[in-house]
Order: C-alpha cells, then structure tokens, then sequence
C-alpha cells in the first residue's frame, strides 16, 4: 500500500509545484522580467562557481565518509561515483541514486555492511550538519527571526527532538547501522566538520548571489546562507519530493517573504534551481567521459 501512496503522493507534489510556478509566471510576468533585468550576468557565474565548488567538496566528503567504514577509493572514483549517481535523484522512486552509489560501491568489492554504513553514515552527516550549521547562523545573525519561528512551529520542534532519538535507536538497533563509526576517528571527524561548513557555505552562496540586488539592509547575506542549509535538510529528508523540489523552496519563503515579495523570491529560487541542475548535468557529463575513456584504456 505504501508503495502505491508515495508515488502518487510524489506526483501530487510536482503537479502542485508546476502550477504553482505557473500561477506566478501568469500573474507576474512584468515584475519578473524587471527583477531578472537586475540580476548581473556576474550572479549567475559566481553562483554557478560556488556550487561547482561545493560539490566537488561532495565528493571529498563522500571519500572521508568510506574512511569512517574503513574502506577507501581515489578522490577521482568517488568524483564519477557522486555525480552520475546523484542524477538519480530525479528519477521517480526517490531512491535510485542511493542504489546507483549502492551498485557502484558492490562494483568495488564493498560489502553489504560497508555499503549500507557508508550510505547511512553519509546521509546523517549530510542532514544533521545542514540543520546545525544553519540553526547556528540564524541565530548569530537574526535571532528574532528564531524566536518567531519558535513560537509559531513549537510543537513541530518538539515533535522533532522527540522522533530524532528514536529515529537513531532505530537505525542502530534494527538496521544494525554502527553509528559509533563517526566518532571513531576524531581528526577524521572534525576533517569533516570543517569540510560539511564549507559546503553549506558554498550551497547558501549559491542561493544567496542571485538575490542581492533584492536585498534589504536589514538582511545579512549569512542569515541566507543559514535558512538555505536547513531547507535543503528539510527537503532532502521530505519522501514525496524529488530532489527537495518545492520543499526547499517552501522553507526559504518561510524566511524570507518578510523581506523579498513573492515573485522575487520565486525568481531566485527558479535561477538557483537552474543553477543547480546545469552544474549536475556538468559535473555528470565529465564524470562520464572520464569513466567512458578509463574504460576504453
């Protein structure tokens, strides 16, 4: 049953998006074009740049996490790995590019538990350290905004502090995932750390370059950079969204629509969707004419 209800849901969730998008574009068309007129050819190039960078980053992670497990590729084998297996997200399912890195993983004699550690191990760090990072920034930089957020979605958080426990017991115990594994190796670790900072920075950036020229002076460049990292972790946990998609976008309205107008803030959220997309098709596209010529050798 569950099996049928996803799906379904998923596709419910894209339609509504598309028309939702549809709806803007048809209502504010001349605002829009107006807005993109303010966006320099220079946002978009540095946003592109800051994601480029963040996720060749990804692929450094990824190799520090198969240290954790104790297995190890070259920086180049976790490079195509990450970027063809990261195209799967996109496909119906939402599980296909787990099971493309799964494949590539058995494909260099990986076994089922080093696979399903690694993935798992993987995923946490990804989603825990985009919350903390982003929660930390906000908070440093517009404290009022969480206090508000606080007070209006209270019962979500504690709903949330109560499934997380139960969430990692579940992992540990059913799943048999060894989650000590992450704290096994503390200069490992905090390699980590600093390595999962950088790219929140770098993914925020990316977001936040395009709208700077709707930018109050009110709103900081880092509180951006900080409601980024927790709507992608809200999205990338959110089952019936591929890709975050709508979800993500739907968290950052939250944040911002108190300082950007609506079509604004679908404007930036479209560009730094694109953005997104055009890097992973790149970053795709040279993975797999490096795999294509190391095959024909």
């Amino acid at each position: 049953m569950k099996q049928k209800i996803f799906p379904v849901l998923k596709w419910i969730w894209i339609v509504a998006v598309a028309v939702f998008i549809f709806f803007i574009l048809k209502n504010y068309h001349t605002e829009l074009k107006e807005a993109a007129a303010q966006i320099h050819a220079s946002y978009f190039l540095l946003s592109f740049a800051c994601i480029f960078l963040a996720k060749i980053m990804l692929a450094m992670f990824m190799r520090y996490v198969l240290h954790s497990v104790e297995k190890d590729l070259s920086f180049s084998a976790c490079f195509n790995i990450y970027n063809l297996s990261q195209l799967g997200k996109y496909l119906p399912g939402n599980i296909w590019h787990f099971v493309g890195k799964a494949a590539a993983y058995k494909k260099n004699g990986f076994s089922l538990g080093n696979i399903r550690d690694a993935l798992f191990i993987e995923n946490i760090w990804l989603v825990v350290s985009a919350l903390i990072y982003g929660l930390v920034l906000i908070t440093l930089f517009n404290f009022i905004f969480v206090q508000q957020l606080l007070i209006s979605y209270y019962k979500y958080v504690l709903i949330f502090l109560f499934i997380t426990p139960i969430i990692i017991f579940i992992t540990n115990k059913v799943l048999r995932v060894n989650l000590n594994l992450i704290f096994t190796d503390s200069r490992l670790c905090l390699k980590i750390i600093v390595l999962q900072i950088f790219i929140w920075s770098l993914l925020g950036m990316g977001f936040a370059v395009p709208a700077i020229p709707f930018l109050p002076e009110d709103t900081g460049i880092f509180m951006i950079v900080g409601l980024y990292a927790i709507a992608y972790s809200i999205g990338f946990v959110t089952p019936f969204a591929p890709a975050g998609i709508g979800v993500r976008e739907g968290v950052l309205a939250l944040g911002l629509l108190p300082h950007m107008s609506l079509d604004v803030l679908v404007l930036v959220s479209v560009v730094n969707r694109a953005i997104y997309i055009i890097v992973e098709l790149f970053l795709a596209l040279i993975s797999q004419t490096v795999t294509t010529a190391k095959n024909r050798e």
